[in-house]
């Protein structure tokens, strides 16, 4: 009995060792349901501010520099969590995309509270950025330094194209959500999978 209650014990152990080890985690490339997009989520984490000068390579990225001239700061009670990913498309059809309509960034505090209003992205096109969808509010874009308005890049994403598109992009929290550690998962409708943050 005790040898079956041991092996049980052991099954289940490795069981749940399985199950965590199947969550993607920052660096990891995953696929969608669907089987038409690759995604690979680079980076995920909070910040303290955002570049965003358009003519620096790194816009829309971590601030690393004082001479930065352009940057986004959080609102007061708020924290900027800012996430870099890279997708390219393998369908085997074309496919006529609005990438905002489905690219959606939700994060996860606490595995119940879903924070996914308050965001913006942009995503790389030829060497150009586009402003995605953002449901932060108009005032934002007038009031924030550096965020002139919004571009709705519409895209038609062929079969064997291996272009890979990068967004770079942020979604505003309270700042709870980042002074008081809990489990943090973040999703992307593009993929419907939850990456575990730790």
């Amino acid at each position: 009995m005790k040898k079956i209650i041991s092996l049980i014990v052991s099954l289940l152990t490795f069981l749940s060792l399985v199950g965590c080890s199947n969550s993607p985690k920052i660096g990891d490339i995953t696929v969608n349901s669907n089987n038409d997009f690759e995604v690979k989520l680079i980076s995920a984490e909070f910040v303290d501010e955002i570049n965003m000068d358009e003519n620096d390579e790194n816009f829309f990225m971590p601030t690393i520099s004082d001479k930065t001239k352009q940057t986004l700061k959080p609102s007061n009670g708020e924290a900027l969590f800012h996430y870099t990913c890279e997708y390219k498309y393998i369908g085997t059809k074309e496919l006529k995309d609005r990438f905002h309509d489905y690219a959606k960034p939700i994060l996860i505090y606490d595995k119940e509270y879903h924070f996914n209003e308050n965001y913006c992205s942009v995503r790389n096109v030829d060497s150009k950025w586009y402003y995605l969808s953002s449901d932060i509010d108009a005032e934002f874009f007038k009031v924030k330094n550096g965020i002139k308005n919004t571009v709705f890049y519409d895209s038609t994403y062929k079969p064997l194209d291996d272009t890979t598109y990068q967004v770079r992009g942020f979604i505003s929290v309270p700042e709870k959500v980042k002074n008081e550690p809990k489990s943090l998962e973040f999703c992307l409708y593009l993929m419907g999978q939850k990456y575990i943050i730790e």
